[in-house]
């Protein structure tokens, strides 16, 4: 049988989604403690637009609500069901709106936004190229979270046999990609998710196009792994910047 497209895969879920079915179930996932961390990062982010690729039933929106978040929030899936639930989870709550929608074919003229996030998303396409996308679409900062971790070997892709992808990308890459569209690394982070997955929390910010880093994107951070001290076994990797060098 011959694999369908990712696009399809996630469309074609129908009532399959994943996530809470109701917004008193949410921080009872097993992704409470990434969502939590997501939540936490916009607000102390202190942006006032937010654009979520790939929200399925709104669970970061709910998580941002309880973290006090009160500026604008778009969420964006390719599954017309999970949308569905969605605007049910957040009905009545003013300033949140969600839409049907596919990375592939956003106008990023009508999304430019002070922040985009995505959870576990781009580790499910066919390449690394759609980050470039993400990047074009914010005016400041990037925000992912993935449960498949950069790596720093050569990437791995890998298709299912349901037709989607599980890929550990090339940490450097990734990096040199977000340079590329003038974005460096503000802080990388792991959390541990209650069902085991470690799960990769990365926040990238604009840099003003006239300066460049004067180190190799590999270099740009140190990694400190230590367990955290609460129930959800948060791990954290603190994000070292180098000096930045302005062009002459």
């Amino acid at each position: 049988m011959t694999a369908q497209s990712p696009e399809n895969y996630w469309i074609n879920r129908g009532a399959d989604v994943v996530g809470m079915e109701g917004v008193t179930e949410g921080e009872n996932t097993n992704q409470a403690p990434v969502y939590r961390r997501l939540a936490q990062t916009i607000v102390l982010s202190n942006v006032n637009h937010v654009v979520d690729i790939g929200c399925n039933v709104g669970q970061l929106a709910l998580f941002l609500r309880r973290q006090g978040y009160r500026g604008s929030y778009q969420g964006i899936d390719s599954n017309p069901h999970a949308i569905e639930v969605a605007r049910k989870n957040l009905e009545g709550v003013e300033g949140y709106s969600f839409e049907e929608g596919n990375l592939r074919w956003l106008d990023i003229r009508s999304y430019s936004q002070m922040m985009v996030v995505t959870k576990d998303v781009i580790e499910h396409l066919e390449d690394d190229t759609l980050f470039s996308k993400l990047l074009d679409i914010s005016r400041r900062y990037v925000l992912i979270a993935s449960f498949l971790p950069w790596i720093d070997s050569e990437s791995i892709i890998e298709q299912t046999a349901d037709g989607y992808y599980m890929n550990h990308y090339n940490r450097a890459r990734m990096l040199d990609l977000a340079a590329e569209h003038h974005f460096a690394l503000a802080e990388m982070v792991t959390v541990a998710s209650a069902d085991g997955w470690q799960n990769q929390v990365v926040l990238f910010e604009r840099q003003p196009k006239n300066e460049l880093e004067s180190t190799p994107a590999e270099e740009a951070f140190v990694e400190d792994v230590r367990p955290g001290p609460d129930e959800a076994k948060t791990l954290s990797v603190s994000a070292k910047k180098k000096p930045v060098a302005k062009s002459k």
